[in-house]
């Protein structure tokens, strides 16, 4: 008889030391009040400036961190990408990966967006989902056309074989 009640001691014994454990682990405490952080959210992903060749974009958005005690703003991720006209984001070609873009003669007459992927502080659900802006199309530039006076040549005679210089201001 005294076996089998070290037996069940020891058996209680174990079974209250894993409960335990497992009490603990769900319920860790942190610095949000208690409970585990949800991800930071961006929102209102829009571009400013003016969309001319020769012009600078910036992206624009607002950074949200909706915990008790929300965590400031880590290093969020930027993208700007050029629209290939279908659904699928995923396909389309990235162009550059700072929060302002200078428009080149590249993207002349395409459609380009700015995507923000937003980024945290901390170790714990730091990366939100990603939000883009709708896509702007760039334009040539804003400036008058050069415009060619005085045009001469200095043979208004020229013969097979002559060589002719034109000059302007």
């Amino acid at each position: 008889m005294k076996n089998s009640f070290k037996y069940c001691a020891l058996a209680l014994t174990i079974t209250s030391v894993l409960t335990g454990c497992n009490e603990e682990t769900s319920n860790t405490p942190n610095d949000n009040n208690g409970n585990p952080y949800v991800v930071p959210i961006a929102s209102d992903a829009a571009i400013s400036g003016d969309s001319y060749v020769g012009s600078t974009l910036t992206g624009e958005y607002t950074y949200l961190d909706p915990n008790y005690s929300p965590r400031p703003e880590g290093a969020s991720g930027y993208d700007w990408r050029v629209d290939d006209g279908d659904q699928d984001l995923d396909n389309d070609v990235s162009i550059g990966n700072l929060r302002t873009l200078l428009l080149a003669d590249a993207q002349l007459a395409k459609s380009v967006y700015f995507c923000v992927t937003p980024e945290a502080t901390g170790s714990s659900n730091t990366t939100g989902e990603t939000k883009c802006s709708t896509a702007t199309l760039i334009e040539a530039g804003n400036g008058n056309k050069p415009i060619a006076n005085n045009v001469t040549l200095d043979n208004t005679t020229p013969t097979v074989g002559d060589m002719l210089t034109g000059a302007y201001d």
